[in-house]
Order: C-alpha cells, then sequence, then structure tokens
C-alpha cells in the first residue's frame, strides 16, 4: 500500500487512514487514459495511520467526485477524529472510491 513516500490504494482492498492534516496543489498530471499531461488539483492529506500501523505519508487523489466526498469529512473534522476507510473500485472513466467513517 506505500510506495515512493506516498500511499498507494490496492484495487478492491480497504485501506483504514487517520490524518492529520491536509493541503491543495496545482501540478501537472497525465491523464490515464489520453496519456496528455494537463494541469489538475490534487487535495493531499498527511497520514497518521494505516492499518493500524503508525506513518508519516500523503494520500493524494486528482479525482474530484473523491475530492469532494473527501473535503467533507475536512470540513466536518471527521477526517481528522475518525479512522476513514477508502476502498478504490478502479474502472477507468468510472473508477469509485468507497469511503466509510470508522
Amino acid at each position: 500500500l506505500t510506495g515512493d513516500g506516498f500511499i498507494k490504494l490496492e484495487r478492491d482492498i480497504p485501506a483504514r487512514m487517520r490524518f492529520s492534516s491536509w493541503r491543495e496543489e496545482v501540478r501537472e498530471i497525465r491523464d490515464p487514459v489520453t496519456k496528455q499531461i494537463k494541469q489538475g488539483k490534487v487535495l493531499i492529506l498527511q497520514a497518521t495511520e494505516l492499518d493500524g500501523q503508525p506513518v508519516d505519508l500523503p494520500y493524494s487523489t486528482v479525482s474530484i467526485k473523491h475530492q469532494a466526498a473527501l473535503r467533507d469529512l475536512i470540513r466536518t473534522g471527521a477526517a481528522f477524529s475518525r479512522l476513514i476507510e477508502i476502498i478504490y473500485h478502479p474502472r477507468g472513466f468510472a473508477t469509485e472510491y468507497e469511503i466509510r467513517v470508522l
């Protein structure tokens, strides 16, 4: 689940994380389908726990829908006070992220 200094979700496998802070960045990202490079907003949350183990790693997403769901958890404070389970279901443009607050 970790690689290159960040958290990478595995297909259809739950990852339970606890976060301490968040930030946004604008980055050049490669579209996974068209392979073209474009500017995109990235939401980054700093994880302090991953699957019951202490970590100090960023979890980031470029998915607008996933960012919206995570921003709701940031706004309510749940992202920082509760354990968050995320399951990645890749399906091209229809990729889904299942989020549960534990």
